[in-house]
């Protein structure tokens, strides 16, 4: 099915709601996913339009928040901080609630 979903990603890669399904599903198999849904949110990032991204880096930090550590979480907060200067108040510092819910 991840070849299907490959395949599609040439074509519809810069189109947030085909990824968000492909997101999706590698997430729904968490057996050894992890490593293939951050590789499958760099390479869309790296080339989807920052104005179509949001919702993905939305999702990336939603993933990093329920199986990365701290430092990923930061480290992709950066980021966003980095493609939406003007701010992304709903997804920024929510590692904090995590923390504090410890």
């Amino acid at each position: 099915m991840c070849n299907i979903f490959e395949f599609g990603l040439k074509k519809f890669g810069s189109e947030p709601e085909y990824v968000l399904h492909y997101i999706n599903y590698l997430w729904h198999f968490k057996d050894d996913s992890s490593q293939n849904l951050r590789s499958l949110f760099e390479r869309t990032l790296a080339t989807m339009p920052t104005e179509k991204a949001r919702i993905i880096w939305q999702k990336y930090l939603e993933f990093e928040l329920a199986n990365g550590d701290l430092s990923s979480i930061k480290k992709v907060e950066e980021r966003i901080q980095k493609a939406y200067p003007e701010g992304e108040k709903n997804m920024q510092n929510q590692h904090k609630e995590v923390v504090v819910d410890f």
